[in-house]
């Protein structure tokens, strides 16, 4: 039970950090996240691919086509 209390307090200071970061911030992690992600892939065509995915657009173009397509 103990060790189940320290997990949940675990997550709960990692979802709070989350709530001090910036929206651009967290955009950020994201991608960079999902560039890592896509260097374990063995097949390279599917590695180039979602490399180039991961690198497609910064915060600011994201946040453009985002609010475009809620209009």
């Amino acid at each position: 039970m103990r060790h189940g209390l320290m997990g949940i307090a675990t997550i709960a200071i990692a979802l709070s950090g989350l709530q001090a970061c910036t929206p651009a911030a967290r955009y950020t992690t994201g991608m960079n996240w999902q560039t890592e992600q896509c260097k374990g892939l063995a097949d390279g065509d599917r590695r180039a691919r979602c490399m180039e995915d991961a690198r497609k657009s910064d915060y600011q173009s994201y946040e453009q086509e985002r609010t475009a397509a809620s209009r």
